[in-house]
């Protein structure tokens, strides 16, 4: 009688501990992580959009451009897991949501290349890095989901970091375009 408390114990243990190492594997409880981001990276990154915000104005001669542009700060680059410096718990469904807005954006974008006004050369070039980057965000999404059963816990606040650090490049080439356009550069 004594010895098959093991019997039970062990597979529990042993769930538990494989649960807590892959937090995204589909054997895990709540598939998330605790993402926690660098506080120096995540102030600076956090008042970089707030300063854009507070220059940001809509122009009626170009609706399109700072409308999409206002959608793109308000979907993507506000997310609560992107401006804190406090531990944010990013579920596996929660990347589904961060790809669809990074995809969404990247269309808005790409639509915007298409039909709207022409811009000066360095405003299209930074337009252009802009889709780059948003493209290559949403492979970097799916391959954190390829990877979910052998992501370990310490890859996941790698990879985590590096998305983050694509975000904020990308918020970088916005609020260049944005101010190459409203600029005439």
């Amino acid at each position: 009688m004594k010895k098959r408390w093991w019997i039970v114990v062990i597979p529990i243990l042993l769930y538990l501990l494989i649960s807590w190492y892959y937090p995204y594997s589909w054997w895990s409880m709540h598939q998330t992580y605790d993402y926690e981001a660098d506080p120096v990276f995540a102030r600076d990154y956090k008042n970089k959009i707030e300063n854009f915000k507070k220059s940001y104005t809509i122009n009626p001669k170009d609706k399109l451009t700072t409308e999409t542009t206002g959608m793109a700060v308000e979907d993507l680059f506000t997310e609560k897991w992107l401006v804190t410096d406090n531990p944010v718990s990013v579920e596996y469904a929660y990347l589904d949501k961060i790809k669809n807005d990074v995809q969404s954006i990247r269309q808005n974008f790409t639509h915007l290349d298409r039909k709207g006004p022409e811009y000066t050369p360095h405003a299209q070039n930074q337009l252009y890095l802009l889709i780059d980057t948003l493209e290559s965000i949403e492979k970097e999404v799916d391959d954190i989901k390829d990877m979910r059963n052998g992501l370990m816990r310490s890859d996941a606040d790698n990879v985590l970091n590096n998305l983050h650090v694509s975000v904020a490049a990308s918020a970088d080439m916005l609020i260049e375009f944005y101010g190459a356009h409203q600029n005439g550069e």
